[in-house]
């Protein structure tokens, strides 16, 4: 019986099949396009807050 990617860490005296290899990649790349997504969004919404506040003071 093979482990799924949730039994398997990185700790593990056992190498990953392949297929655990495939899908451990897949998942860091779907997490990172996410972190990615949600840190673009952030510096977006600083950056929007901060020409506010100029404009604010401004007037």
């Amino acid at each position: 019986m093979s482990k799924s990617v949730k039994d398997f860490r990185l700790s593990s005296l056992e190498d990953p099949t392949d297929e655990q290899l495939e899908e451990l990649m897949r998942q860091v790349k779907e997490s990172s396009i996410e972190s990615s997504k949600k840190a673009e969004l952030a510096k977006e919404k600083y950056f929007q807050e901060l020409a506010d506040d100029i404009k604010r003071d401004r007037l």
